[in-house]
């Protein structure tokens, strides 16, 4: 099966760790091969319509290859012990902090 026609346009969130410096061009070259990876690999489930979470799993499997030094979480929502918090711009520009529920966290 290819699913060409009908893949969605994803938008993966990269926030750089305080106190580090990330290649987030390189992180996001790697999360969207992975994506085709997926599209590849998970032909079978996708033609199901199967759960987001069933396709998040399979995608953090994928993902753990390209991140072997790292852990590779569905539905984390934690800073180490603390709830998951993001800085975004808002439609002002303006930075807000917000709890998040990552489908996949890398870390």
């Amino acid at each position: 099966m290819h699913f060409s026609c009908c893949r969605p346009k994803l938008r993966p969130v990269i926030q750089e760790p305080k106190g580090m410096s990330v290649d987030a061009g390189a992180i996001k070259a790697t999360v969207m091969a992975a994506i085709e990876t997926l599209y590849d690999e998970e032909a079978v489930i996708l033609g199901f319509d199967v759960g987001e979470r069933t396709i998040c799993a399979c995608l953090a499997a994928i993902l753990q290859r390209s991140f072997a030094d790292h852990s590779v979480h569905v539905e984390y929502n934690r800073h180490g012990v603390d709830p998951k918090d993001i800085e975004y711009p808002d439609s002002e520009g303006n930075l807000v902090c917000q709890r998040v529920f990552p489908d996949i966290i890398v870390h």
